[in-house]
């Protein structure tokens, strides 16, 4: 179950509960780590929204289906919720035809990073792979994925998987450049990336 593992660690009480049922709808069973005292909070969204969750070593489960030790079953029937949903598969992949050198423009400003994209919602934190960051990039309203590689920090604007633009700071980054950046990512196992929700971004 690690692989469906969403790091909300550092965000208090103020979750991505909509980008969190997203990926509960989609991968039927999500573990969410979450900061100390936040557990009887998720586990009660969890239950008032019809899905079974249960503390598990400083996690919380969340699943579509009942869990078993000490699952807590919810109290409202869970419409059209029974059972899992198939992941379609998300591969991250550079949209040459479509490319918006304008956003990387904006992504390579250092004023624009710190005012706008720091201050947006965290809807995922982790390994840039399994389910849940497929979830995450997956959306069409668009993420923006910030990954440390090399020592540098890069952010990467995607809507449905396909990546329209990206830079690191000082320097927007070429179609070419980001596929480069994009096989780094599938091929570091461990870098982690941090997604941002970009709906009002640009």
């Amino acid at each position: 179950m690690a692989q469906n593992l969403v790091d909300y660690r550092g965000l208090g009480p103020f979750l991505p509960f909509g980008v969190l049922e997203r990926m509960v709808r989609d991968m039927g069973t999500v573990t969410v780590a979450v900061d100390p005292g936040v557990e009887p909070l998720v586990m009660t969204w969890a239950q008032r929204r019809g899905y079974y969750a249960a503390r598990r070593d400083g996690v919380v489960l969340i699943s579509v289906a009942p869990i078993e030790t000490e699952s807590v079953k919810p109290t409202v029937e869970a419409s059209g919720k029974t059972s899992a949903k198939a992941v379609t598969a998300v591969e991250l992949r550079v949209d040459v035809e479509n490319w918006r050198s304008d956003i990387a423009e904006k992504l390579s400003d250092v004023t624009f990073i710190i005012t706008t994209v720091l201050r947006a919602p965290i809807v995922y934190r982790g390994p840039a792979r399994g389910p849940a960051f497929n979830s995450a990039i997956g959306v069409k309203s668009g993420v923006l994925l910030r990954a440390s590689i090399g020592g540098q920090d890069y952010f990467i604007y995607v809507v449905e998987g396909r990546v329209l633009a990206a830079a690191q700071i000082g320097r927007p980054l070429t179609p070419k450049q980001a596929e480069s950046l994009v096989q780094q990512l599938k091929e570091g196992g461990d870098v982690v990336v941090t997604v941002y929700d970009a709906s009002k971004m640009f």
